[in-house]
């Protein structure tokens, strides 16, 4: 019997395309190490920052027994911390900003009902601001983007 001769024969792997297929593999994983690496280091300051933010309240909060320096204290952290890195957690910033909201209410000598439904619709609000966001951006990033991957066979 004859070999076809449509059939095709196998490639051998030489030496040099060996060599840049494993540089150009160590390149990818090193930037996506990198960024992994970034990411995390974000997101590490973010809550650390906040989390000292709120041993500070507590601090001061036991020192001024919830009186006005606490709140006036407050006022000037949660801010703070939830402008820190805008965009990072938006989860975090939005438990903030629903924080702020109650401190801000229960420093007019609001009732503990009122203060609570804000803070929590506060915190409904910055989540649902938060991921409309991140949407936009998805879609706007969608539009501008090329697609890099070959089409399906026949298109």
């Amino acid at each position: 019997m004859e070999p076809q001769h449509n059939e095709r024969l196998p490639v051998e792997l030489s030496s040099q395309l060996v060599s840049i297929m494993t540089t150009e593999h160590y390149t990818l994983q090193t930037g996506r190490s990198m960024t992994i690496t970034e990411a995390t280091g974000r997101a590490s300051l973010f809550v650390g920052a906040v989390s000292s933010g709120l041993v500070a309240l507590a601090l001061v909060g036991q020192l001024s027994n919830l009186g006005t320096a606490f709140l006036v204290f407050s006022l000037v952290v949660l801010p703070t911390l939830f402008l820190s890195m805008a965009g990072m957690m938006a989860m975090i910033n939005s438990v903030l900003a629903g924080s702020f909201v109650g401190l801000l209410l229960a420093a007019f000598s609001l009732p503990l009902v009122i203060t609570t439904c804000a803070g929590v619709v506060a915190f409904l609000l910055s989540v649902g601001l938060h991921q409309r966001y991140q949407w936009r951006q998805w879609l706007r990033l969608r539009r501008h983007l090329p697609v890099l991957f070959p089409g399906q066979p026949g298109e």
